[in-house]
């Protein structure tokens, strides 16, 4: 599965949802536990940044994996680097429904 097929699936249940940035992992994944991991199956997401550029979204590239022997998020490098996408923008972004409707 790639990013943008993770973009494509939150609009198919969230139609008009506005996906503008998409944090993606900078740092690659140790190889051995790319091995462990495909032994059973499981396979990392791709980024694939042009899909992502075509559904009009932001590669946004962080350091948000765990120093572990798991592939896992750090929760808060995750937490800074969503709160430093949000800061980007003003801290707040408004968004204008199909029908006019503002969000905030």
């Amino acid at each position: 599965m790639t990013a943008a097929d993770h973009v494509r699936a939150l609009l198919r249940h969230a139609p008009g949802l506005p996906v503008h940035d998409v944090i993606l992992t900078a740092k690659p994944i140790p190889s051995h536990l790319l091995e462990t991991y495909a032994a059973c199956g499981a396979r990392p997401v791709v980024a694939d940044l042009p899909s992502l550029r075509a559904l009009g979204c932001r590669p946004v590239p962080r350091q948000i994996l765990a120093a572990e022997n798991k592939i896992r998020h750090d929760p808060d490098r995750l937490a800074a680097a969503v709160l430093g996408v949000a800061a980007e923008h003003g801290g707040r972004r408004r968004f204008e429904e199909p029908a006019g409707q503002v969000l905030a």
